[in-house]
């Protein structure tokens, strides 16, 4: 779903993270939806860009959300074999969070930190390091509004944003314990902090 976007005397490049509004804003600028690649894909594939943006969710939110998202059959096959294979085999919500999250956080890509997508990855240790990549980050929390800031910025006409892809089962506050935020928040810590979220 990530895709370098040319509006003329700029090309601008979406970093769409997983559960964050991302088929709302892919829809906005007419684009096909296509994969959720980190900005260091492009990087690599020497996609020319002027600049860069994607927009973060509050982990706790976003986790619940990729949940239930995938219970409901996502919107592919490989979202189908995903929750039967990462999320499944738990005896729901709570099992999967103190038993599963950790496993699934590595390796499925709605689950993935969302620092992993906007951060550089360093060959030499392996590792994702340094300041965030992307010229604006904006927040699902306030969609809307951090997408008409973008528009002002890359000097695109704002639109409303669709709502896409919603999640049914939006009683986060109720789906969580103390022992279940706790092992988000360490399994998510980087997030918390770098898109300063309260912990």
């Amino acid at each position: 779903m990530s895709e370098v976007y040319d509006l003329g005397k700029k090309k601008v490049l979406n970093i769409c993270i997983p559960r964050t509004g991302s088929t709302s804003i892919c829809k906005a600028f007419n684009a096909t939806v296509l994969g959720h690649h980190d900005y260091n894909f492009f990087i690599q594939h020497n996609r020319g860009f002027d600049f860069s943006f994607a927009f973060v969710r509050n982990p706790l939110s976003r986790v619940h959300s990729a949940y239930y998202y995938l219970k409901a059959g996502g919107v592919n096959y490989v979202d189908r074999d995903d929750w039967k294979k990462y999320c499944a085999p738990f005896k729901g919500f709570e099992h999967f969070i103190m038993e599963g999250l950790y496993a699934c956080k590595c390796l499925q890509q709605h689950f993935k930190p969302q620092f992993t997508y906007v951060c550089k990855f360093d060959a030499f240790t392996n590792k994702h390091c340094g300041p965030v990549a992307v010229d604006f980050i904006g927040k699902f929390e306030s969609l809307q509004k951090d997408f008409d800031t973008l528009c002002g910025m890359i000097n695109k006409e704002k639109v409303v944003l669709g709502h896409y892809n919603k999640c049914m089962h939006d009683d986060m506050e109720q789906g969580y314990t103390k022992e279940m935020e706790s092992m988000v928040k360490e399994n998510y810590k980087h997030d918390f902090e770098l898109f300063n979220y309260e912990k």
